[in-house]
């Protein structure tokens, strides 16, 4: 007959599969596959900053456009015409802040009714209204100086507010004409060519396709959301006629703070698109948003 083992060491022999087998459940594994979603990253509606008359419209609904591309622009012969008027002001304050022949004018003057006082003083036997006369004309001169000192600091000041009024002008014509803050695709157009727009009505819509979000489902039992960001990914589309397509050196960068019932959250990452030859010879973006695919997360 066997010898029976104590009970406590049958217990602590229980305790150590328990521990080892609890440890191999929380291992993540190498690589998580998910279900994936191409979502927008940016979009737009592009408003008029300023009041006026639609004048040019560049692109319309369904185009594509690039990055710093003029799409509209307003009514400018008014705002060409204040700035010219600017420039002309700003030419004429700079010409009287840079003339200074005023104060040294009025410095000669000084200086030669001061030496004459000063030539009367010595010559000691001169006529009191001589002396008078004299004076007043060296105080009068003093102030002239003075008055000419505060007329420059003015002509300065002038300058200045004649540079801003400029700038002003400037950014008045700058705001009549609007670009495209991103590539993408024009899709929706809510004014047209010659209607009145108040500043803030949208013109355009504009949808960025230049780069795309990944939006993925990761469970907590895979990966725990506190790991998930930075780690590496790649994404695999497959499109009818294509080659299935995989955006890779991706990166989780966002991570959702709320986990559903099931211990699934949501994270995203964002992918580059690019264009590829269409039919019609036109290039087209090969990604779109709502384009379902695979996400591995390693």
């Amino acid at each position: 007959m066997k010898p029976i083992a104590p009970l406590h060491l049958l217990i602590a022999i229980a305790l150590l599969v328990g521990s080892t087998s609890h440890g191999q459940d929380r291992s993540q594994p190498s690589s998580v596959e998910t279900d994936c979603l191409l979502m927008i990253l940016d979009q737009v509606d592009l408003a008029a900053e300023r009041d006026g008359l639609l004048t040019t419209l560049h692109a319309r609904t369904g185009e594509d456009v690039a990055a710093g591309q003029l799409l509209f622009q307003l009514g400018d012969v008014e705002s060409k015409a204040r700035l010219e008027v600017a420039r002309a002001e700003l030419d004429q304050a700079t010409i009287k802040a840079e003339n200074q022949w005023n104060i040294r004018a009025a410095e000669i003057e000084l200086a030669k009714n001061t030496k004459e006082t000063e030539l009367l003083d010595e010559v000691g036997r001169v006529p009191y209204l001589e002396r008078y006369r004299a004076a007043s004309n060296k105080d009068r001169s003093a102030a002239e100086l003075k008055i000419a000192e505060a007329t420059r600091r003015e002509d300065l000041y002038a300058r200045q507010v004649a540079e801003a009024e400029l700038s002003v002008a400037e950014i008045d014509l700058e705001q009549r004409s609007s670009v495209s803050p991103f590539a993408g695709t024009i899709v929706k157009q809510f004014r047209f060519q010659s209607e009145w727009c108040r500043q803030g009505d949208p013109v355009v819509r504009i949808l960025r396709m230049d780069r795309l979000t990944v939006q993925a489902i990761v469970n907590l039992r895979d990966i725990a959301p506190h790991q998930i960001i930075g780690m590496k990914a790649s994404a695999t589309f497959q499109i009818a006629g294509e080659q299935p397509i995989v955006m890779d050196n991706l990166t989780i960068t966002r991570c959702s703070p709320e986990v559903d019932l099931d211990g699934n959250y949501l994270v995203w990452t964002v992918t580059d698109n690019r264009k590829l030859p269409a039919a019609n010879g036109q290039p087209q973006w090969l990604l779109r948003p709502g384009i379902s695919g695979t996400l591995t997360i390693e």
